[in-house]
């Protein structure tokens, strides 16, 4: 039992190590921008240096480490920061177990900070392993526990796998076999299914050690041994299960051929401490042989010195103790007295040595955990004060959003209402635009009845008069007719079915030639041959609308020029009316007649826009443009500045 108790702690710390490692070697937790990437790669590097000499050279790792945090601090990079206080805490861990739950917890708040989960699941890991060494193993388990859930959230099966392993060795160590088993082989499944051999090595030779049967520990030994043949890094893990191997074996030749296995990987990665382990169970294999001078040459000129210089006290110890046996084996018990009488004394003097280092180490803890504890107390106020500032500003935002709302909803009734008034005015001007072309339907019908009829009476009447002159009857009959034809023309275009009955193209060029006939207007009239498709209600208005502009021009500027000109562009009809005649004040449109305020009514029917332009004495002009295909928007009155 003197034999197997280190190489069991030994186990434990190989695995810490490797998850330490394995950690720092990976990818960033989060995307790394262009400025930082070198950065990380340089931390990366010297992560992997560090983790290399961790054992063999601490002080080059230790040395490593402060060259990445150096880089780190120089890059103002709290990604890289994190990981370098990482793997400063891993470099010092064994050799400065305050410093390296100083660093460790850095990197675990700063990780915290900008959410590099992958960082805190490897700093809370570390510093489960510094409590389990300063023995307060609730402490630990609360932050293996929380590694589990963040390499569970994340998907990190390395560490999981690594922790769950870790778990099984302190339950081991607390006799609690069926909880061991079941952490080893947890670990086991998620190494196996997700292909990490070195994990599965490790859980398997853990679990050998709840096997009672010999074959069975040995068989899962040579398993865990070729699922991790071949990785490189993995020796010091190897050695361990070679020195398992020999220490289970039943064949003393065999359990020497294990150890020599283990001391070729003990010397490739310049372990002395497998090296003092691997010597002093050979030792009681030769002793096994009946060879204790080949047992004695492994301690005296092997083991004890290495110890001594390391100097590792306990281990010292457990030499001494074995090589007060092989003193007693070679019936030398006077000096076998002195050597248990040494060991006794060592094993004080590394008790007294560990002792003070874990009291140290607790009081760190403490200490640490009493300013964590001041500084979460002054967090918690902080954010009470952020809550009561979110609080206000919330409160603001809500009334702010309520009042926008409230001026939304207002603006909205608004244009609602103008919308109702408008579609109210417009049915209002069809209503009273229909009830004209009634009107006009039956004044036209009234006004062609009765000067027919007087128009017959009068040229029978001229018919029957005797004249000086034949020439001058007829021309007076001829004028009659003439009249009498542009009367009866006039009352037709009054009549709405009447006009319906022709194209706008001839309503409205019959319309200007009447105009010039009969007022003797100065008019020119432009229009394109063919006009478009229209609605029959649209062809009503346009036909009503000039013959408004024309009426305005027989009554106010029937000397002047007049201009009349119809366009079209494939989406709306342009009409251009021009005088150079008296115009009028725009100041007094509100009081001008019906005229202008019926072409407006049905320019607004029909969705179109007036641009009136006139002053006094410097003529009129009209633009009024009307879209071919209606819709919704409201038309408007505009003034062009002059």
């Amino acid at each position: 039992m003197k034999a197997i108790y280190p190489f069991l702690f030994a186990t434990i710390i190989s695995v810490v190590i490797f998850g330490c490692r394995n950690q720092s070697a990976g990818p960033s937790d989060s995307a790394m921008n262009k400025k930082t990437s070198a950065v990380i790669d340089s931390i990366i590097k010297l992560d992997s240096l560090a983790s290399a000499n961790k054992i063999s050279n601490n002080a080059l790792s230790r040395l490593y480490a402060y060259r990445a945090l150096t880089i780190a601090k120089n890059s103002n990079s709290e990604e890289a920061l994190a990981r370098a206080y990482l793997i400063m805490g891993f470099s010092f861990r064994n050799y400065n177990n305050d410093s390296s739950y100083i660093y460790n917890s850095q990197s675990l708040k700063l990780a915290g900070k900008i959410h590099l989960q992958k960082t805190r699941s490897a700093a809370m890991y570390n510093l489960a392993m510094l409590f389990y060494d300063a023995s307060d193993l609730k402490t630990a388990m609360v932050y293996f526990d929380s590694a589990v859930r963040i390499s569970m959230a994340i998907q990190d099966f390395r560490m999981l796998s690594n922790t769950y392993n870790v778990i099984g060795d302190i339950k081991y160590d607390l006799s609690d076999t069926a909880g061991a088993r079941c952490m080893f082989d947890s670990a086991f499944q998620i190494a196996k299914r997700h292909s990490l051999k070195m994990q599965q090595g490790i859980a398997i030779a853990s679990l050998s050690r709840l096997e009672k049967e010999p074959a069975i520990r040995e068989l899962k030994h040579r398993q865990a041994i070729e699922l991790m043949h071949g990785i490189p890094g993995v020796e010091e893990e190897m050695a361990l299960i070679y020195i398992n191997l020999g220490m289970y074996s039943q064949n003393p030749d065999s359990a020497l051929a294990f150890y020599q296995e283990a001391s070729k990987l003990a010397n490739i990665i310049h372990s002395s401490e497998i090296t003092i382990g691997i010597c002093n169970n050979q030792a009681y294999s030769y002793l096994e042989k009946n060879d204790w001078r080949r047992a004695e040459e492994c301690l005296v000129t092997s083991a004890i010195p290495l110890a001594k210089r390391e100097p590792n006290y306990s281990w010292l110890a457990n030499l001494y103790d074995t090589y007060t046996d092989v003193l007693i084996a070679a019936k030398k018990t006077d000096e076998a007295l002195k050597y248990a009488r040494l060991a006794y004394k060592t094993k004080g003097l590394a008790e007294s040595n560990t002792a003070p280092k874990q009291v140290r180490l607790l009081s760190t803890l403490l200490d640490v955990k009493n300013k964590e504890l001041l500084l979460a107390m002054n967090e918690r106020e902080l954010r009470q004060r952020e809550s009561k500032t979110r609080m206000i500003i919330i409160l603001f935002s809500i009334s702010v959003l309520i009042l926008a709302l409230a001026i939304f909803f207002i603006l909205w009734r608004l244009q609602r209402n103008r919308l109702r008034y408008h579609a109210t005015m417009l049915k209002a001007a069809k209503k009273i635009i229909e009830a004209e072309e009634r009107e006009r339907t039956k004044i036209g019908k009234d006004f062609h009845d009765l000067t027919g009829q007087k128009f017959s009476g009068l040229a029978s009447y001229l018919e029957n008069q005797e004249f000086h002159q034949t020439v001058t009857k007829n021309i007076a009959l001829k004028m009659l007719e003439e009249i009498r034809q542009a009367v009866r023309e006039m009352s037709h275009r009054m009549n709405r079915a009447w006009v319906e009955r022709f194209t706008l193209e001839e309503s409205i060029s019959g319309l200007c030639t009447d105009c010039i006939k009969m007022a003797s207007l100065n008019l020119e009239f432009h229009a394109p041959e063919k006009y478009p498709e229209m609605e029959r209600e649209t062809k009503i208005h346009l036909f009503r609308i000039v013959q408004e502009l024309l009426a305005n021009a027989m009554q106010h500027a029937r000397s002047s020029k007049i201009t009349l000109e119809i366009s079209f562009d494939g989406t709306h009809l342009f009409l251009r009316y021009n005088d150079n005649g008296p115009g009028f004040d725009r100041e007094a449109l509100n009081g001008l007649g019906s005229g202008l305020d019926n072409i407006i009514e049905r320019v607004t029917i029909l969705n179109g826009m007036v641009e009136l332009d006139t002053r006094p004495w410097f003529g009129t002009d009209y633009s009024i443009t009307i879209p071919l295909n209606r819709d919704k928007n409201s038309p408007t009155l505009k003034y062009r500045k002059p």
